[in-house]
């Protein structure tokens, strides 16, 4: 792929940095001097269930890790003590 291709695809991480973040407060900031609105109770509960569910992701994919790797060692021991 060209590298101009590249740079407009959009590339998913699990994670916001701090000029994210501040951007999402400016939002909800602008937003609320802007309009009068502050996001309802309904898009508060959403944003908290998908945050929520992006932790546990993360929380169970670093246990999935953590006992892979010491699966592979335990057959890494047991395949040298046959050797």
């Amino acid at each position: 792929m060209p590298s101009s291709v590249r740079s407009v695809i959009p590339i998913a991480r699990p994670w916001m940095d701090e000029r994210e973040a501040d951007a999402a407060r400016r939002v909800i900031l602008s937003g609320w001097i802007i309009f009068h609105q502050f996001p309802d109770r309904w898009t508060l509960v959403g944003a908290a269930i998908i945050v929520a569910s992006g932790l546990y992701i993360i929380h169970r994919e670093h246990r999935l890790r953590l006992r892979n790797r010491t699966t592979v060692d335990v057959e890494a021991e047991a395949l040298a003590k046959k050797l």
